[in-house]
């Protein structure tokens, strides 16, 4: 084991709930130097900042830093949140460790009493967490990283970061250099469109789009709907769809889901959604719209056609059923969980290096990830280093290659990634991994002393993973005689169905689920939360587990935190203990947003 060296400046690329949590880690739990955070947008809050988008809207965004069309400003990137959205973790799984997230206005409501925050209270309260680094100018907002250049050893070391300056509209580019870089960005900018046969003529056509850009059911209105996917987007998607009047049984929103139901994602049955197969195939039609031709004389009908006429979808499903007429189709089908596109390296993760240069690439054109800078033009009498992408679409399986418990990069451990495991929890996920990474990078947690040792939990995972993959197969051909189907790519979806599947069958799917997606932990997150969390009480000297009432009493008996030791172990007071109990609730949560909603359904078929 080894302690690494201590980097004095810090850059954190990204000012989500990951960022923000880093962010107060490496400031308020560390002494280092210098630590700043970079935003591209105009506020803090990753997802959970909603702004209003240009007009006209882009249709289909699919790649970060990367204009959708001609009218769309270069510096727009749609959240996939959306005005109505409400969460589904509760209010102290959301909470940063000592700062605890306020109870929503709706907990004691009257009438329609919910615990699950809304958009605007999680987005005040992650503002409200930043504030303090805000008035400090440590968060830089419109500041777009759009390269990270690892620096030899022989050349200083560190990473120049190639950053655009949005305040005045135009991009302006610097190049700094940092000591180290944490990516917080989370995945949001890599929508998946699966290789479904028409879907990209659907989507050229202005029918198909993402659920990445949903803000609510306007313009639907009549129209025969698809929604693929049923996970969270996809159902809150169709719990919107179902509500527009022309939403009936006789004409009902179309849900095609592939996986078999996890519990966490509720959603009631509903005579307005009809759960159907897989998509195997879109092709165009042509054909009058239902709303325009029940609004058309019987005379006129012949005259108008041709000029009423619009292009409609076929739809053809796994078991031979064709929905005709389709307008409409959203995909809720999720995010690729493995791309930082814009991080170089020395090392070669890919078969596909890319070529050195020496002075800085230009702009990047709107089609196009964006390059990085070379290091620099005369560092070495050698001539410019190779630098290689450290994330590619070939790396099998998916995943940020050659992390240290998914946090450090191995061959270099100044750069880090806070966020890169998928947690159904990830405010206090992210928040434990930024305090551990502070704990590492102040030489206070000691990590495996060679390269080899900081990748032998990456080999042990890529296998499991690898192994799961024939056994999902299997899956897939157990499931898909019930409507149900395992889709291979990692995201979480459920089957069509009544969301209630037999408990072991869910069991076995939610296992294979989170095995084949490499940054998904599902329930061996228990065991990688308790692991880090040992680690930190170990640093700080907080010795063994206590219950949380006595570690209450202990801070709340007058005792003052003068000291940095004593204000760390309030610190570790406050993280969460992962003990099996708690983990029990945290499950519990999925089953209060079920009683929730089947309120919301009496109450409903009440008025």
């Amino acid at each position: 084991m080894f302690l690494t060296p201590k980097p004095r400046r810090i850059l954190i690329v990204g000012g989500g709930p990951c960022g923000l949590a880093a962010l107060r880690n490496l400031t308020e739990r560390g002494d280092f130097e210098e630590v700043v955070l970079m935003e591209r947008r105009k506020d803090v809050g990753g997802v959970w900042y909603l702004e209003d988008p240009p007009s006209p809207p882009p249709s289909s965004p699919t790649h970060t830093n990367t204009a959708t069309d001609a009218t769309t400003p270069r510096n727009y990137w749609p959240s996939p949140a959306y005005p109505a959205l409400i969460g589904n973790v509760l209010p102290e799984y959301l909470s940063f460790s000592g700062h605890p997230f306020p109870l929503p206005l709706a907990t004691h409501h009257p009438t329609h009493p919910q615990p699950y925050p809304t958009l605007l209270e999680t987005h005040a309260y992650l503002k409200a967490f930043a504030a303090p680094y805000l008035e400090k100018g440590v968060i830089r907002l419109e500041r777009e990283v759009v390269g990270v250049d690892e620096v030899g050893e022989e050349e200083g070391g560190g990473w120049m970061v190639r950053v655009r300056d949005w305040r005045g509209g135009v991009g302006e580019e610097s190049v700094e250099r940092w000591d180290a870089v944490v990516i917080a960005t989370a995945w949001y900018d890599f929508p998946v469109w699966p290789a479904i046969p028409g879907l990209a003529e659907a989507r050229a056509a202005g029918m198909a789009t993402h659920a990445q850009t949903w803000h609510g059911p306007g313009g639907f209105q009549g129209k025969r709907t698809l929604v693929i996917g049923n996970a969270n987007s996809a159902n809150d998607i169709v719990a919107q769809l179902k509500l527009l009047p022309s939403s009936t049984p006789a004409a009902p929103v179309y849900r095609s889901t592939r996986r078999p139901a996890l519990r966490r994602f509720a959603f009631l049955p509903d005579a307005r959604v009809r759960d159907v197969p897989p998509v195997l195939k879109f092709t165009l039609a042509t054909g009058v719209s239902a709303d325009e031709d029940e609004q058309q004389n019987e005379d006129d009908k012949e005259d108008e056609i041709e000029n009423k006429a619009e292009k409609t979808l076929t739809v053809h499903l796994r078991g031979g059923e064709i929905l005709q007429g389709i307008d409409r189709v959203v995909l809720g089908t999720g995010y690729s969980a493995a791309a930082a596109p814009f991080v170089r390296v020395l090392r070669n993760h890919s078969s596909s290096p890319s070529p050195p240069s020496p002075s800085l690439p230009p702009s990047p054109s709107p089609s196009t990830s964006p390059p990085s800078p070379s290091p620099s033009p005369s560092a070495s009498s050698r001539g410019p280093r190779r630098l290689y992408p450290l994330t590619t679409p070939h790396t099998s399986p998916p995943r940020i290659p050659a992390l240290y418990s998914h946090i450090l990069y191995a061959f270099n451990p100044t750069l880090a990634f806070v966020g890169a495991v998928m947690s159904y929890t990830p405010f206090v996920v992210g928040d434990l991994v930024g305090w551990w990474l502070s704990l590492v990078w102040q030489g206070r947690i000691a990590i495996p002393a060679t390269i080899e040792g900081r990748l032998e939990g990456e080999r042990g995972r890529v296998e499991r993973v690898s192994g799961m993959r024939g056994a999902a197969g299997d899956l897939v051909d157990k499931t898909t005689s019930s409507g149900s189907r395992m889709d291979g790519r990692g995201e979480v979806e459920e089957s069509h169905g009544n969301g209630r599947e037999k408990e072991n069958e869910e069991v076995e799917a939610e296992e294979a689920s989170s095995l084949l997606a490499y940054h998904i932990l599902g329930k061996e997150e228990l065991g990688y939360a308790r692991g880090l969390r040992g680690e930190i009480l170990a640093a700080v000297g907080w010795g063994g587990e206590k219950e949380d009432s006595q570690r209450e009493e202990e801070l709340e008996g007058g005792e003052e935190l003068e000291d940095r030791k004593e204000k760390e172990k309030a610190w570790a007071a406050s993280l969460p203990t992962w003990s099996d109990e708690e983990w029990a609730r945290r499950e519990g949560m999925y089953e209060r947003k079920w009683e929730w909603l089947r309120r919301e359904a009496e109450a409903e078929l009440a008025n």
